[in-house]
């Protein structure tokens, strides 16, 4: 599985029915960082990771689509 791709499809399944600006909020990001990765058409860095994830207090791991 490519990374950007998992990490699009775990975002979006995060996300849910809360709109991009809302979310990305919520994440630490911009809303347009925020759409590119969803569309899988920015590689992620683990900064960005890292970010995320600290917005969520979530295990970093899920974005590499490793289930624990």
């Amino acid at each position: 599985v490519n990374l950007a791709k998992a990490v699009a499809r775990n975002l979006k399944k995060m996300r849910g029915n809360r709109t991009q600006e809302a979310f990305a909020r919520k994440c630490g990001i911009s809303q347009p960082t925020l759409s590119q990765l969803e569309r899988a058409s920015q590689n992620v860095t683990i900064q960005t990771l890292n970010t995320i994830a600290g917005g969520f207090a979530v295990i970093r791991v899920i974005y590499f689509g490793i289930k624990v």
